[in-house]
């Protein structure tokens, strides 16, 4: 049986200015599973996190379905006295991907509780309400404060697992912080699909949340993109991540909430 196909690749993240610059590199298995690979979601995801970044500073942010972390490492990679806690969690077949990411990106983390740690790695199966309220007490314990934001890229890709995610989300939001939100990227893959009814039922909300071209430059991640200002770069770093020219299209942005009565 022939072997996948492993390469590490890297992700620029520029700031308006062009002066400010942060580059995350990630072990991708290029025929892999859901959760090895940087789907089109997660460069949306996390370039409005990245292009955000003042809003998650002294915030603690938890990651679902995170596979290669892209996103928990935009803000792994913050710095400073209120640099933003972050909790990064996927099936637990996917942990070892995590932490893969994590040590290519030289940031440290811990695996247990740790007050003294700002980035957790764990598992967290959607669905499971004894795993996620076993979380929000390690959180509340370790750190003295609630989970405020929840992010998590192409989770509405199995129909299977809607109602699992939102059950999840739904628990963090009513039963341990009113104003947690989840902000989530989605691909539209079918018209036909719709998490409205599961919205309503578990009592969200949803808007989507523009992506905008001050923050989103979708020719920066496609194959035909060129820069002569990062050639040097490239020439010492690993190939970029790149994705089809067209797909980043499909992607939208929605921001999930408690619904309001």
């Amino acid at each position: 049986m022939q072997e996948p196909v492993k390469r590490v690749c890297h992700v620029d993240f520029v700031g308006q200015q062009g002066t400010d610059k942060t580059t995350i590199l990630i072990n991708q298995v290029m025929d892999a599973a859901y959760a090895n690979y940087v789907w089109p979601s997660s460069l949306v995801l996390s370039s409005y996190v990245w292009h955000h970044r003042e809003q998650f500073k002294g915030k603690t942010a938890l990651e679902v379905g995170a596979g290669t972390s892209l996103t928990s490492l935009v803000l792994a990679k913050l710095e400073g006295v209120d640099a933003p806690r972050v909790i990064t969690t996927d099936l637990n077949s996917a942990v070892s991907v995590m932490k893969d990411c994590f040590r290519l990106n030289k940031i440290a983390f811990s695996t247990a509780p740790a007050a003294d740690k700002r980035q957790w790695l764990r598992a967290l199966p959607w669905g499971d309400l004894t795993a996620v309220k076993t979380l929000v007490d390690d959180v509340r314990r370790e750190w003295g404060a609630p989970i405020d934001v929840i992010l998590g890229s192409d989770t509405f890709y199995d129909p299977a697992d809607f109602e699992k995610l939102l059950v999840t989300v739904s628990y963090l939001i009513h039963r341990h912080n009113a104003d947690c939100r989840f902000i989530t990227a989605y691909q539209e893959r079918s018209a036909k699909r719709s998490i409205q009814f599961l919205l309503d039922k578990w009592s969200l909300q949803c808007r989507v949340l523009p992506k905008d071209d001050a923050w989103f430059d979708e020719e920066r991640f496609t194959d035909e993109y060129t820069d002569d200002s990062d050639q040097d770069d490239e020439n010492t770093l690993p190939p970029r991540v790149t994705v089809h020219s067209g797909s980043l299209s499909s992607v939208f942005l929605l921001e999930i909430s408690a619904k309001n009565n």
